[in-house]
Protein backbone atom coordinates (compact mmCIF):
# COMPACT_ATOMS: atom_id res chain seq x y z
CA UNK A 1 0.00 0.00 0.00
CA UNK A 2 1.57 3.67 -0.42
CA UNK A 3 -0.31 6.95 0.36
CA UNK A 4 1.27 10.34 0.07
CA UNK A 5 4.64 8.50 -1.45
CA UNK A 6 5.54 6.76 1.56
CA UNK A 7 5.99 2.96 0.27
CA UNK A 8 5.03 -0.04 3.13
CA UNK A 9 4.19 -3.19 1.96
CA UNK A 10 1.51 -5.70 3.93
CA UNK A 11 2.30 -9.41 2.63
CA UNK A 12 -0.02 -12.63 3.85
CA UNK A 13 2.45 -15.35 4.32
CA UNK A 14 1.59 -18.55 6.07
CA UNK A 15 -0.93 -17.23 8.32
CA UNK A 16 0.99 -14.19 9.20
CA UNK A 17 0.54 -10.31 8.26
CA UNK A 18 4.45 -9.23 7.55
CA UNK A 19 5.03 -5.98 7.17
CA UNK A 20 8.18 -4.57 4.73
CA UNK A 21 9.13 -1.29 5.09
CA UNK A 22 11.60 0.42 2.89
CA UNK A 23 15.36 -0.10 4.70
CA UNK A 24 13.80 -2.04 7.81
CA UNK A 25 13.63 -5.55 8.48
CA UNK A 26 10.28 -7.55 7.68
CA UNK A 27 8.11 -7.54 11.22
CA UNK A 28 5.16 -9.64 12.41
CA UNK A 29 2.40 -7.35 12.43
CA UNK A 30 -1.23 -7.94 14.87
CA UNK A 31 -4.16 -7.02 14.20
CA UNK A 32 -4.39 -4.00 15.74
CA UNK A 33 -1.49 -2.54 13.86
CA UNK A 34 -2.74 -3.77 10.44
CA UNK A 35 -5.85 -2.09 10.81
CA UNK A 36 -4.32 0.83 11.66
CA UNK A 37 -1.82 0.42 8.85
CA UNK A 38 -4.47 -0.15 6.39
CA UNK A 39 -6.60 2.34 7.20
CA UNK A 40 -3.39 4.89 7.10
CA UNK A 41 -2.89 4.30 3.85
CA UNK A 42 -6.72 4.89 2.57
CA UNK A 43 -7.72 8.17 3.97
CA UNK A 44 -9.68 10.62 1.17
CA UNK A 45 -11.68 13.66 2.17
CA UNK A 46 -15.01 14.16 1.87
CA UNK A 47 -16.76 16.85 -0.33
CA UNK A 48 -19.26 19.02 0.41
CA UNK A 49 -20.88 19.11 -2.68
CA UNK A 50 -23.39 21.41 -2.06
CA UNK A 51 -20.92 23.85 -0.50
CA UNK A 52 -19.76 24.70 3.39
CA UNK A 53 -22.60 26.68 5.12
CA UNK A 54 -22.52 28.43 8.69
CA UNK A 55 -24.15 31.47 10.92
CA UNK A 56 -27.36 32.82 9.47
CA UNK A 57 -27.66 29.96 6.54
CA UNK A 58 -28.21 27.39 9.45
CA UNK A 59 -31.14 27.29 11.51
CA UNK A 60 -29.66 27.47 15.03
CA UNK A 61 -28.70 24.89 17.33
CA UNK A 62 -31.54 25.86 19.96
CA UNK A 63 -33.91 25.48 16.92
CA UNK A 64 -32.16 21.93 16.13
CA UNK A 65 -32.27 20.57 19.83
CA UNK A 66 -35.83 21.63 19.94
CA UNK A 67 -36.56 19.67 16.72
CA UNK A 68 -34.34 16.65 17.92
CA UNK A 69 -36.63 16.69 21.21
CA UNK A 70 -40.38 16.78 19.30
CA UNK A 71 -38.86 13.45 17.61
CA UNK A 72 -38.36 11.77 20.18
CA UNK A 73 -41.21 12.42 22.27
CA UNK A 74 -43.06 11.51 18.62
CA UNK A 75 -45.22 8.34 19.42
CA UNK A 76 -43.63 5.13 17.36
CA UNK A 77 -46.15 2.66 15.81
CA UNK A 78 -44.47 -0.62 15.80
CA UNK A 79 -47.29 -1.80 12.63
CA UNK A 80 -46.41 0.89 10.44
CA UNK A 81 -44.38 -1.37 7.96
CA UNK A 82 -43.21 -0.91 4.91
CA UNK A 83 -42.95 -3.47 1.95
CA UNK A 84 -39.47 -3.85 2.41
CA UNK A 85 -38.18 -7.14 3.82
CA UNK A 86 -36.45 -6.27 7.02
CA UNK A 87 -32.99 -7.84 6.24
CA UNK A 88 -32.16 -4.82 3.52
CA UNK A 89 -32.42 -2.39 6.33
CA UNK A 90 -28.79 -3.87 7.68
CA UNK A 91 -27.54 -4.69 4.62
CA UNK A 92 -28.36 -0.65 3.61
CA UNK A 93 -26.32 -0.02 7.20
CA UNK A 94 -23.29 -2.46 5.95
CA UNK A 95 -23.30 -1.02 2.51
CA UNK A 96 -22.81 2.69 3.75
CA UNK A 97 -20.10 1.39 5.97
CA UNK A 98 -18.56 -0.15 3.62
CA UNK A 99 -18.38 3.58 1.59
CA UNK A 100 -18.01 5.76 4.45
CA UNK A 101 -16.25 5.88 8.00
CA UNK A 102 -16.58 9.57 9.22
CA UNK A 103 -13.79 10.87 11.61
CA UNK A 104 -13.76 13.32 14.74
CA UNK A 105 -13.82 17.64 13.58
CA UNK A 106 -14.59 19.47 11.11
CA UNK A 107 -12.91 19.08 8.26
CA UNK A 108 -13.48 15.13 8.85
CA UNK A 109 -11.06 11.86 7.04
CA UNK A 110 -12.99 9.00 5.51
CA UNK A 111 -11.69 6.06 7.38
CA UNK A 112 -13.03 4.01 4.56
CA UNK A 113 -12.18 3.58 0.27
CA UNK A 114 -14.93 5.72 -1.08
CA UNK A 115 -15.30 2.59 -4.02
CA UNK A 116 -17.95 -0.06 -2.78
CA UNK A 117 -15.07 -2.62 -2.58
CA UNK A 118 -15.48 -4.46 0.73
CA UNK A 119 -12.80 -3.59 2.08
CA UNK A 120 -14.60 -3.02 5.57
CA UNK A 121 -14.46 -6.90 5.01
CA UNK A 122 -11.13 -7.98 2.97
CA UNK A 123 -8.18 -5.38 2.61
CA UNK A 124 -7.52 -4.63 -0.73
CA UNK A 125 -4.93 -6.70 -2.00
CA UNK A 126 -5.40 -8.74 1.07
CA UNK A 127 -5.42 -12.46 0.71
CA UNK A 128 -7.20 -13.58 4.12
CA UNK A 129 -7.80 -12.05 7.49
CA UNK A 130 -5.83 -12.63 10.95
CA UNK A 131 -7.01 -15.28 13.51
CA UNK A 132 -8.28 -18.83 13.98
CA UNK A 133 -11.37 -19.19 12.39
CA UNK A 134 -14.54 -21.85 13.62
CA UNK A 135 -13.50 -25.30 12.54
CA UNK A 136 -13.03 -25.37 8.76
CA UNK A 137 -14.83 -22.23 8.02
CA UNK A 138 -12.45 -21.47 4.67
CA UNK A 139 -9.76 -18.73 3.78
CA UNK A 140 -11.88 -16.35 6.30
CA UNK A 141 -11.76 -16.99 9.75
CA UNK A 142 -15.70 -16.98 11.11
CA UNK A 143 -15.90 -17.67 15.28
CA UNK A 144 -18.00 -20.07 16.81
CA UNK A 145 -20.95 -19.51 18.59
CA UNK A 146 -21.28 -20.46 22.47
CA UNK A 147 -23.20 -23.08 24.04
CA UNK A 148 -23.72 -26.68 24.25
CA UNK A 149 -23.83 -26.75 19.76
CA UNK A 150 -20.74 -25.06 18.32
CA UNK A 151 -21.46 -23.03 14.62
CA UNK A 152 -19.62 -20.97 12.35
CA UNK A 153 -22.21 -18.37 12.53
CA UNK A 154 -20.45 -15.31 14.81
CA UNK A 155 -17.69 -12.50 14.09
CA UNK A 156 -13.88 -13.99 14.60
CA UNK A 157 -12.61 -12.69 17.93
CA UNK A 158 -10.44 -12.43 19.88
CA UNK A 159 -9.51 -15.64 22.07
CA UNK A 160 -10.25 -16.33 25.23
CA UNK A 161 -7.59 -15.57 27.48
CA UNK A 162 -6.03 -12.74 25.76
CA UNK A 163 -6.70 -8.74 26.18
CA UNK A 164 -9.80 -8.08 25.04
CA UNK A 165 -11.08 -11.82 24.72
CA UNK A 166 -14.19 -11.08 22.67
CA UNK A 167 -13.66 -8.17 20.24
CA UNK A 168 -14.41 -8.50 16.71
CA UNK A 169 -11.20 -9.68 14.75
CA UNK A 170 -12.85 -7.26 11.85
CA UNK A 171 -11.77 -4.51 9.50
CA UNK A 172 -14.79 -2.20 10.55
CA UNK A 173 -15.50 -2.56 14.61
CA UNK A 174 -18.95 -0.89 13.61
CA UNK A 175 -20.22 -3.81 12.48
CA UNK A 176 -20.41 -5.14 15.82
CA UNK A 177 -22.78 -2.27 17.05
CA UNK A 178 -26.05 -4.56 16.59
CA UNK A 179 -26.56 -8.47 15.95
CA UNK A 180 -28.22 -8.23 12.11
CA UNK A 181 -24.92 -5.68 10.86
CA UNK A 182 -22.81 -8.14 12.60
CA UNK A 183 -24.66 -10.73 11.22
CA UNK A 184 -24.44 -9.30 7.65
CA UNK A 185 -20.75 -9.36 8.21
CA UNK A 186 -20.56 -13.03 9.23
CA UNK A 187 -22.72 -13.72 5.96
CA UNK A 188 -20.13 -11.97 3.48
CA UNK A 189 -17.30 -13.59 4.98
CA UNK A 190 -19.32 -17.25 4.51
CA UNK A 191 -20.05 -16.24 0.86
CA UNK A 192 -16.41 -15.26 0.19
CA UNK A 193 -15.81 -18.82 1.90
CA UNK A 194 -18.42 -20.39 -0.60
CA UNK A 195 -17.28 -18.95 -3.39
CA UNK A 196 -13.56 -20.20 -2.71
CA UNK A 197 -14.42 -23.70 -2.09
CA UNK A 198 -16.43 -23.73 -5.28
CA UNK A 199 -13.22 -22.52 -7.33
CA UNK A 200 -11.33 -25.25 -5.39
CA UNK A 201 -9.85 -23.34 -2.58
CA UNK A 202 -7.28 -25.82 -1.14
CA UNK A 203 -5.72 -24.89 2.51
CA UNK A 204 -2.34 -24.65 1.19
CA UNK A 205 -3.51 -21.57 -0.72
CA UNK A 206 -4.00 -19.74 2.43
CA UNK A 207 -1.15 -17.44 0.95
CA UNK A 208 -1.11 -15.07 -1.32
CA UNK A 209 1.47 -16.98 -3.26
CA UNK A 210 -1.41 -18.28 -6.14
CA UNK A 211 -1.96 -14.47 -6.59
CA UNK A 212 -4.59 -15.29 -10.19
CA UNK A 213 -6.06 -17.45 -8.03
CA UNK A 214 -7.44 -15.06 -5.03
CA UNK A 215 -8.16 -11.97 -7.80
CA UNK A 216 -10.37 -14.11 -9.30
CA UNK A 217 -12.09 -15.03 -5.98
CA UNK A 218 -12.40 -11.69 -4.85
CA UNK A 219 -13.80 -10.82 -8.71
CA UNK A 220 -16.14 -13.07 -8.18
CA UNK A 221 -17.51 -11.92 -4.65
CA UNK A 222 -17.62 -8.18 -4.63
CA UNK A 223 -18.91 -8.09 -8.71
CA UNK A 224 -21.86 -10.15 -7.19
CA UNK A 225 -22.22 -8.07 -4.18
CA UNK A 226 -22.47 -5.01 -6.42
CA UNK A 227 -25.29 -6.64 -8.73
CA UNK A 228 -27.34 -7.27 -5.52
CA UNK A 229 -26.85 -3.71 -4.24
CA UNK A 230 -27.24 -2.20 -8.00
CA UNK A 231 -30.22 -4.07 -9.39
CA UNK A 232 -32.23 -5.39 -5.73
CA UNK A 233 -30.95 -3.14 -2.74
CA UNK A 234 -31.35 0.38 -4.56
CA UNK A 235 -34.82 -0.20 -6.43
CA UNK A 236 -36.06 -1.02 -3.39
CA UNK A 237 -35.00 2.18 -1.72
CA UNK A 238 -34.65 4.98 -4.11
CA UNK A 239 -37.99 6.56 -6.11
CA UNK A 240 -38.02 4.76 -10.18
CA UNK A 241 -37.16 7.95 -11.84
CA UNK A 242 -33.97 8.39 -10.11
CA UNK A 243 -32.94 5.09 -10.83
CA UNK A 244 -33.86 5.33 -14.18
CA UNK A 245 -32.24 8.60 -14.56
CA UNK A 246 -28.95 7.55 -13.19
CA UNK A 247 -28.35 4.50 -15.21
CA UNK A 248 -29.42 5.89 -18.37
CA UNK A 249 -28.34 9.19 -17.91
CA UNK A 250 -25.84 9.04 -15.55
CA UNK A 251 -24.78 11.31 -12.53
CA UNK A 252 -25.89 14.97 -12.50
CA UNK A 253 -24.80 16.27 -8.33
CA UNK A 254 -21.91 13.88 -8.06
CA UNK A 255 -19.11 14.59 -10.01
CA UNK A 256 -17.14 12.47 -11.93
CA UNK A 257 -13.85 11.42 -10.51
CA UNK A 258 -15.05 8.45 -8.50
CA UNK A 259 -11.83 6.79 -9.07
CA UNK A 260 -8.57 5.11 -7.26
CA UNK A 261 -6.73 8.72 -8.73
CA UNK A 262 -9.16 11.18 -6.88
CA UNK A 263 -10.64 9.55 -3.98
CA UNK A 264 -11.99 12.54 -2.36
CA UNK A 265 -15.28 12.81 -4.04
CA UNK A 266 -17.99 11.08 -1.53
CA UNK A 267 -20.25 13.17 -0.31
CA UNK A 268 -19.76 14.44 3.35
CA UNK A 269 -24.26 15.43 3.07
CA UNK A 270 -24.17 11.68 1.97
CA UNK A 271 -22.26 10.39 5.39
CA UNK A 272 -23.51 12.62 8.03
CA UNK A 273 -27.52 13.17 6.52
CA UNK A 274 -28.93 11.17 3.47
CA UNK A 275 -27.15 7.73 4.58
CA UNK A 276 -28.72 7.55 7.86
CA UNK A 277 -32.41 7.52 6.65
CA UNK A 278 -31.84 3.72 7.43
CA UNK A 279 -32.07 4.16 11.31
CA UNK A 280 -35.47 5.28 10.68
CA UNK A 281 -36.48 1.49 9.38
CA UNK A 282 -34.93 -0.16 12.37
CA UNK A 283 -37.90 -1.64 13.88
CA UNK A 284 -38.44 -1.51 17.73
CA UNK A 285 -38.55 -5.41 17.78
CA UNK A 286 -38.64 -8.33 15.11
CA UNK A 287 -41.24 -11.54 15.97
CA UNK A 288 -40.03 -14.06 16.02
CA UNK A 289 -36.18 -13.79 15.34
CA UNK A 290 -35.78 -17.84 14.90
CA UNK A 291 -37.43 -21.00 16.32
CA UNK A 292 -35.91 -20.51 20.17
CA UNK A 293 -36.41 -16.14 19.69
CA UNK A 294 -39.97 -16.10 19.67
CA UNK A 295 -39.12 -11.97 20.09
CA UNK A 296 -35.86 -9.89 19.46
CA UNK A 297 -35.74 -6.09 20.69
CA UNK A 298 -33.38 -3.53 19.79
CA UNK A 299 -32.20 -3.83 22.95
CA UNK A 300 -30.81 -7.38 23.01
CA UNK A 301 -28.99 -6.70 19.35
CA UNK A 302 -27.11 -4.21 21.43
CA UNK A 303 -26.08 -6.93 24.11
CA UNK A 304 -25.35 -9.31 21.61
CA UNK A 305 -22.22 -6.88 20.88
CA UNK A 306 -18.79 -6.77 22.23
CA UNK A 307 -18.78 -2.80 22.16
CA UNK A 308 -22.69 -2.17 23.87
CA UNK A 309 -23.24 -5.33 25.31
CA UNK A 310 -22.13 -3.41 29.11
CA UNK A 311 -20.10 -6.76 29.59
CA UNK A 312 -17.86 -7.42 26.62
CA UNK A 313 -20.35 -10.47 25.74
CA UNK A 314 -18.82 -12.03 29.29
CA UNK A 315 -22.15 -13.38 29.85
CA UNK A 316 -21.55 -16.04 26.82
CA UNK A 317 -18.20 -16.90 26.90
CA UNK A 318 -16.90 -13.75 24.68
CA UNK A 319 -19.00 -14.95 22.09
CA UNK A 320 -22.26 -14.80 20.13
CA UNK A 321 -25.12 -17.05 21.67
CA UNK A 322 -26.32 -19.59 19.02
CA UNK A 323 -29.54 -19.02 20.13
CA UNK A 324 -29.31 -15.25 18.14
CA UNK A 325 -27.98 -16.74 14.93
CA UNK A 326 -30.24 -15.04 11.83
CA UNK A 327 -33.13 -16.71 10.70
CA UNK A 328 -32.80 -14.96 7.11
CA UNK A 329 -36.09 -16.56 5.77
CA UNK A 330 -37.81 -14.23 8.04
CA UNK A 331 -35.78 -11.00 7.07
CA UNK A 332 -35.64 -11.90 3.23
CA UNK A 333 -37.89 -13.34 0.56
CA UNK A 334 -36.51 -16.57 -0.96
CA UNK A 335 -38.83 -16.98 -3.67
CA UNK A 336 -36.93 -17.96 -6.63
CA UNK A 337 -34.40 -18.93 -4.82
CA UNK A 338 -32.50 -22.69 -4.18
CA UNK A 339 -34.48 -22.52 -1.55
CA UNK A 340 -38.03 -21.42 -2.74
CA UNK A 341 -40.12 -24.10 -0.88
CA UNK A 342 -39.07 -22.45 2.36
CA UNK A 343 -39.39 -18.77 1.30
CA UNK A 344 -42.44 -17.29 3.71
CA UNK A 345 -43.15 -13.52 4.08
CA UNK A 346 -40.47 -11.69 5.79
CA UNK A 347 -40.57 -9.58 8.84
CA UNK A 348 -40.73 -6.14 7.06
CA UNK A 349 -38.90 -2.99 7.47
CA UNK A 350 -39.88 -0.08 9.46
CA UNK A 351 -41.49 3.32 6.68
CA UNK A 352 -38.51 5.34 6.11
CA UNK A 353 -40.08 8.51 8.19
CA UNK A 354 -40.34 10.72 11.16
CA UNK A 355 -41.46 7.85 13.44
CA UNK A 356 -37.80 6.19 15.15
CA UNK A 357 -37.78 3.50 17.63
CA UNK A 358 -37.66 4.76 21.23
CA UNK A 359 -34.67 2.98 21.70
CA UNK A 360 -32.73 5.16 19.15
CA UNK A 361 -33.59 8.01 21.74
CA UNK A 362 -31.25 7.18 24.17
CA UNK A 363 -28.37 5.32 22.70
CA UNK A 364 -24.68 4.98 24.62
CA UNK A 365 -22.78 8.04 23.93
CA UNK A 366 -19.97 5.29 23.49
CA UNK A 367 -21.43 4.73 20.08
CA UNK A 368 -19.53 7.89 18.81
CA UNK A 369 -16.46 5.51 19.33
CA UNK A 370 -14.94 2.88 17.65
CA UNK A 371 -15.41 0.42 20.76
CA UNK A 372 -17.15 1.52 23.55
CA UNK A 373 -17.55 -1.77 26.06
CA UNK A 374 -19.23 -1.05 29.65
CA UNK A 375 -20.86 2.25 28.77
CA UNK A 376 -21.88 4.28 31.72
CA UNK A 377 -25.37 4.48 32.84
CA UNK A 378 -27.30 7.21 32.03
CA UNK A 379 -24.63 8.30 29.34
CA UNK A 380 -27.11 8.37 26.23
CA UNK A 381 -27.80 10.48 23.41
CA UNK A 382 -30.87 11.15 21.38
CA UNK A 383 -30.00 10.44 17.85
CA UNK A 384 -32.34 12.66 15.79
CA UNK A 385 -31.44 15.67 17.47
CA UNK A 386 -27.52 14.14 17.89
CA UNK A 387 -27.57 14.02 13.97
CA UNK A 388 -28.87 17.55 13.00
CA UNK A 389 -26.32 19.26 15.25
CA UNK A 390 -23.75 16.93 13.56
CA UNK A 391 -24.48 18.48 10.29
CA UNK A 392 -24.19 21.60 11.81
CA UNK A 393 -21.19 21.31 13.24
CA UNK A 394 -20.20 20.28 9.51
CA UNK A 395 -21.34 22.67 7.65
CA UNK A 396 -23.76 21.10 5.58
CA UNK A 397 -25.82 23.17 3.41
CA UNK A 398 -29.70 23.14 4.31
CA UNK A 399 -32.46 20.85 2.13
CA UNK A 400 -33.53 24.05 0.48
CA UNK A 401 -29.98 24.89 -1.30
CA UNK A 402 -29.25 21.34 -1.79
CA UNK A 403 -32.52 21.50 -3.92
CA UNK A 404 -31.98 24.09 -5.45
CA UNK A 405 -28.19 23.14 -6.50
CA UNK A 406 -29.72 19.68 -7.67
CA UNK A 407 -32.28 21.37 -10.00
CA UNK A 408 -29.81 23.46 -11.32
CA UNK A 409 -27.57 20.46 -12.39
CA UNK A 410 -30.55 18.05 -13.79
CA UNK A 411 -31.88 21.13 -15.58
CA UNK A 412 -28.55 21.87 -17.23
CA UNK A 413 -28.17 18.62 -18.36
CA UNK A 414 -31.70 18.60 -19.86
CA UNK A 415 -33.54 16.24 -16.97
CA UNK A 416 -36.22 17.28 -15.21
CA UNK A 417 -36.12 18.90 -12.02
CA UNK A 418 -37.22 17.30 -8.67
CA UNK A 419 -40.31 17.88 -7.04
CA UNK A 420 -39.55 19.62 -3.01
CA UNK A 421 -42.24 20.22 0.00
CA UNK A 422 -43.37 23.20 0.15
CA UNK A 423 -43.06 25.47 3.82
CA UNK A 424 -46.12 23.81 4.44
CA UNK A 425 -45.51 20.72 4.10
CA UNK A 426 -42.24 20.50 6.12
CA UNK A 427 -44.04 19.78 9.46
CA UNK A 428 -46.02 16.60 10.21
CA UNK A 429 -49.52 16.82 12.54
CA UNK A 430 -47.59 15.59 15.22
CA UNK A 431 -48.06 18.39 17.62
CA UNK A 432 -44.53 18.16 19.24
CA UNK A 433 -43.10 19.33 16.08
CA UNK A 434 -45.58 21.63 14.81
CA UNK A 435 -44.73 23.31 17.77
CA UNK A 436 -40.97 23.34 17.34
CA UNK A 437 -41.40 24.67 13.93
CA UNK A 438 -44.13 27.64 15.44
CA UNK A 439 -41.45 28.30 18.17
CA UNK A 440 -38.57 28.47 15.46
CA UNK A 441 -40.28 29.36 11.95
CA UNK A 442 -36.43 29.84 10.04
CA UNK A 443 -36.83 25.48 10.17
CA UNK A 444 -39.05 25.97 7.67
CA UNK A 445 -36.72 27.60 5.13
CA UNK A 446 -33.88 26.68 6.64
CA UNK A 447 -34.39 23.05 7.06
CA UNK A 448 -32.00 20.43 8.28
CA UNK A 449 -30.88 18.07 6.00
CA UNK A 450 -31.55 14.33 7.97
CA UNK A 451 -34.87 15.93 9.23
CA UNK A 452 -36.08 16.80 5.32
CA UNK A 453 -34.52 13.22 3.87
CA UNK A 454 -37.42 11.30 6.15
CA UNK A 455 -40.22 14.56 5.36
CA UNK A 456 -40.29 13.79 1.81
CA UNK A 457 -39.77 10.24 1.71
CA UNK A 458 -42.81 10.05 3.93
CA UNK A 459 -44.85 12.76 1.98
CA UNK A 460 -43.84 11.78 -1.43
CA UNK A 461 -42.87 7.88 -1.16
CA UNK A 462 -45.74 6.89 1.94
CA UNK A 463 -42.54 5.63 3.73
CA UNK A 464 -42.06 2.90 1.34
CA UNK A 465 -39.05 4.37 -0.19
CA UNK A 466 -36.98 7.60 -0.24
CA UNK A 467 -38.24 10.79 -1.48
CA UNK A 468 -36.73 12.93 -4.75
CA UNK A 469 -33.97 14.47 -2.77
CA UNK A 470 -32.89 11.78 -0.82
CA UNK A 471 -33.13 9.20 -4.09
CA UNK A 472 -30.76 11.10 -5.65
CA UNK A 473 -28.49 11.23 -3.67
CA UNK A 474 -28.07 7.83 -2.68
CA UNK A 475 -28.61 6.34 -5.89
CA UNK A 476 -25.58 8.55 -7.20
CA UNK A 477 -23.09 8.04 -4.29
CA UNK A 478 -23.53 4.31 -4.55
CA UNK A 479 -23.93 4.20 -8.47
CA UNK A 480 -20.47 5.99 -8.18
CA UNK A 481 -18.92 4.06 -5.50
CA UNK A 482 -19.42 0.95 -8.04
CA UNK A 483 -18.11 2.50 -10.79
CA UNK A 484 -14.88 3.50 -8.75
CA UNK A 485 -14.54 -0.33 -7.67
CA UNK A 486 -11.36 -1.81 -9.88
CA UNK A 487 -13.42 -4.89 -10.74
CA UNK A 488 -16.96 -2.68 -11.35
CA UNK A 489 -19.47 -4.08 -12.88
CA UNK A 490 -20.59 -0.31 -14.31
CA UNK A 491 -17.75 -1.34 -16.97
CA UNK A 492 -18.79 -4.32 -17.99
CA UNK A 493 -22.38 -3.64 -19.21
CA UNK A 494 -22.78 -7.82 -20.35
CA UNK A 495 -21.16 -8.91 -16.91
CA UNK A 496 -24.24 -11.65 -15.75
CA UNK A 497 -23.85 -13.65 -12.28
CA UNK A 498 -21.57 -16.85 -12.82
CA UNK A 499 -23.21 -18.24 -9.45
CA UNK A 500 -26.95 -19.51 -8.93
CA UNK A 501 -29.13 -16.67 -9.48
CA UNK A 502 -33.12 -16.40 -9.71
CA UNK A 503 -32.88 -14.11 -12.72
CA UNK A 504 -30.41 -14.66 -15.08
CA UNK A 505 -29.55 -11.34 -15.31
CA UNK A 506 -28.38 -9.73 -11.89
CA UNK A 507 -27.47 -10.88 -7.98
CA UNK A 508 -30.10 -10.77 -5.24
CA UNK A 509 -29.36 -10.44 -1.40
CA UNK A 510 -31.33 -13.59 -1.28
CA UNK A 511 -29.34 -14.77 -3.96
CA UNK A 512 -26.10 -13.71 -1.56
CA UNK A 513 -27.20 -15.44 1.20
CA UNK A 514 -28.60 -18.35 -0.39
CA UNK A 515 -24.92 -19.16 -1.84
CA UNK A 516 -23.20 -18.36 1.47
CA UNK A 517 -24.96 -21.23 3.15
CA UNK A 518 -28.34 -22.55 4.57
CA UNK A 519 -30.27 -19.64 5.55
CA UNK A 520 -31.60 -20.96 8.66
CA UNK A 521 -28.36 -22.75 10.47
CA UNK A 522 -30.23 -23.32 13.57
CA UNK A 523 -33.38 -25.18 11.62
Amino acid sequence: MARHAQKAYLVSENDRILLFERRKTPKDVGHEEFLALVRAANMPAYKHIFGRHQGKTLPSIKALVALGEALARKPYASSDDSDIPAGYTYFGQFIFHDISFMGPGKDPANDRTPALDLDSVLPIDASFMPGTGCHDSGPLPIGCTSGSVVMAEDLPRVDLGLPEEGKPLIMDNRNDDFLPLAQCHVTLLKFFNAIAKREGYDPARKSSSDKVWWQNVRRIWLQHFQSAVLHDYLPRIVDRSSFRSVMQHGRCVVKAGASSQNPDWLPIEFGAAVARFGHSMIRDAYRPWNRIEGLARLSEFMESSYANSGDKLNSSAHRLLRNWVTNWFLLLDFSGTAYDALATEPIKANKIDLSLSPALASLPSCLFDEVCCNPAPGDVFGLAEETMKTGHELGLATAQHAVSLTNAALVSKQQPPLAYLLPEQIPTDDPSIRQAFTDHPALLTRTPLWYYILREAEHFGGGCHLGPLGSRIVMETVHAAIESSANSILSQPAWRPELPSANFRYFSMPDLVATAGHPNPIG
